[in-house]
């Protein structure tokens, strides 16, 4: 290890309390201005280690037991309170997965902007909000004024992640750390941030540890990369050595399941009508979550009609802010509906009584998109599967939570853990435990793999298949991955500004779309799935949203939305 490096990690070894040790003897350095991406599948303990860099997690019961972080040559051990927070956003800035979670929800982003400035550049009176501002606009945020007076909950997840950046840069950090920071966003924004991240580091002269299970991200980024595996780093070096000639089994692996464009299931049997959903309005009045141009109401969908029968994955795709969230929770009425018809199993759910729509719910459940908001953190992750039986006076003992582990691929042991004790993977398995309980007949995904690593992701929507095969399961998936969707959907359904501009069998649309919208969807997919020049983030297609459509006919099955 060189003892010139900007970080460097010597033999580390933490635990969480009585637990196995989750990072076993890591040895890692970075050098001011360098570029290292840390990959591995989920649950190998990349983010343990990025948290323990800053000793994050010791209230939570982390504990080194063996090795050193070292800072300029200085062992961050024996950093006192002061140090620390010189370190943490001073020093060392990080960028979180979840910038929901992350982000007071209560504060307006200015708030949080000059508090920042204040606690860690220095920063006072009248130049605050300036320097806020121009933060902002360094990454790249439309109207730095205008998102200052707004709330986290009232930006996109895109726009959000941009504020996450611009406090971790109040600092003036010399290293910034990126946890996942593009995970549950589409192509398009994906690499609009990764190339705003290596413009940064560029600009700035940061230096920049990616955390990540994507290994296009790692590859576009360049610079070094460093493989870890059950806690362990098994392989290190330059990306376009370590990913083109991958010497380890866990580095094959990975690069064996980068995304690819094939196409998956084939037409699901005929099977009874589960959901069908006629002329389906979202409307969210002035004031609310969602409302943020001073309208006085915001149309989030229009028009929205679509069935799903029993045993079959209908996928609804678009770009983030197209509506596809808000249709799905419109059709278990966790949000607003203005018009149009929701039935389930015959039955019209915009219609029912609280009672009888609680007893509905129990044949229709949601895996949303992000576990850590829709885990209670106090409860163990046993408590949450059981939550949904006791609520429905249903059997909920330890040997049926057991099975419910078991069909989602986790592990008894981590039954007693709590949500931030689980990688991002185990949380969303545990979502979709939970949502399997009650055995109902439809689930709507929204976005239900998308914090998930390539070979995990595999491995869920087989899972999903197998269920969906034996128990005739039918699914709303929503997702912005086309490669994911490709490989379960039956059914695609295209939408963009709150509308279906094309719908019809996965083959068709992905092998030969008819809309505009839906060709920049493709073309932006291949892009992200292509492999670039290392340290070359991808610009993508642009083009106008389409209008208001019109459908024809393209093909038996096939409806697509005329200009």
């Amino acid at each position: 290890m060189s003892d010139q490096a900007l970080l460097s990690l010597r033999d580390l070894r933490l635990r969480y309390g009585a637990g196995p040790e989750v990072l076993c003897g890591v040895s890692l350095e970075i050098a001011a201005g360098g570029m290292l991406s840390l990959i591995g599948p989920s649950g190998a303990g990349k983010s343990a280690l990025a948290r323990a860099i800053l000793r994050l997690d010791e209230a939570s019961g982390a504990q080194v037991t063996g090795g050193c972080v070292l800072w300029d040559g200085r062992d961050i051990a024996e950093a006192n309170a002061a140090d620390l927070r010189t370190l943490r956003g001073g020093d060392v800035g990080m960028v979180f997965q979840d910038a929901s979670a992350a982000l007071n929800p209560v504060l307006r982003i200015g708030v949080q902007m000059r508090e920042a400035l204040r606690l860690h550049g220095g920063l006072r009176g009248q130049g605050t909000q300036a320097r806020a501002e121009a933060l902002l606009a360094d990454c790249q945020m439309p109207d730095p004024k205008k998102i200052m007076s707004q709330y986290p909950h009232q930006l996109s997840g895109g726009l959000r992640q941009r504020v996450m950046i611009a406090i971790a840069l109040a600092g003036g950090p010399r290293l910034l750390i990126a946890d996942e920071p593009t995970s549950a966003l589409d192509a398009s924004l994906r690499a609009a941030l990764l190339a705003l991240l290596d413009r940064l580091r560029r600009e700035k002269g940061l230096a920049l540890l990616l955390v990540t299970h994507d290994m296009t991200a790692a590859w576009r980024m360049g610079g070094d990369v460093a493989v870890m595996e059950a806690g362990r780093v098994v392989e290190t070096g330059p990306v376009d050595e370590v990913l083109v000639r991958p010497v380890h089994a866990q580095t094959r692996a990975l690069v064996a399941a980068m995304p690819g464009r094939a196409i998956g299931p084939r037409a699901p049997p005929p099977g009874a009508g589960v959901l069908s959903v006629r002329g389906l309005g979202v409307r969210y009045p002035a004031g609310s979550a969602m409302f943020r141009d001073g309208r006085r109401s915001l149309w989030a969908a229009h028009n929205v009609s679509f069935d799903i029968a029993r045993g079959e994955t209908l996928a609804l795709v678009g770009e983030s802010g197209s509506g596809k969230s808000s249709v799905a929770r419109a059709i278990l009425r966790l949000g607003p509906v203005a018009q149009g018809r929701v039935e389930l199993g015959g039955r019209n759910v915009l219609s029912l009584s609280p009672r009888a729509l609680h007893m509905a719910r129990a044949e229709m459940q949601m895996v949303f998109q992000d576990p850590m908001g829709s885990l209670d953190p106090r409860r163990s992750l046993a408590a949450q599967v059981a939550e949904p039986l006791q609520n429905y006076a249903r059997p909920a003992g330890k040997s049926v939570i057991e099975a419910l582990f078991a069909q989602v691929g986790l592990s008894p042991d981590l039954m007693a853990r709590y949500p931030h004790q689980a990688s991002g993977g185990q949380r969303q398995r545990v979502a979709i435990a939970r949502a399997l309980a009650l055995k109902p007949a439809l689930i709507v995904a929204d976005e239900a793999v998308s914090a998930l690593d390539t070979h995990v992701q595999g491995e869920v929507l087989r899972l999903m298949q197998e269920l969906q095969q034996r128990l005739g399961l039918a699914y709303l998936f929503i997702s912005h991955d086309l490669a994911v969707v490709s490989q379960i959907a039956h059914r695609i359904a295209v939408m963009t500004e709150g509308r279906i501009v094309e719908i019809g069998p996965v083959e068709r649309v992905l092998r030969a779309p008819q809309h505009p919208y839906t060709q920049r969807l493709m073309a932006a997919a291949a892009l992200d799935a292509t492999p670039a020049p290392p340290g070359s983030p991808p610009t993508l297609p642009r083009g106008q949203s389409p209008d208001a459509p019109v459908y024809k006919q393209a093909a038996p099955g096939h409806l697509v939305a005329t200009e």
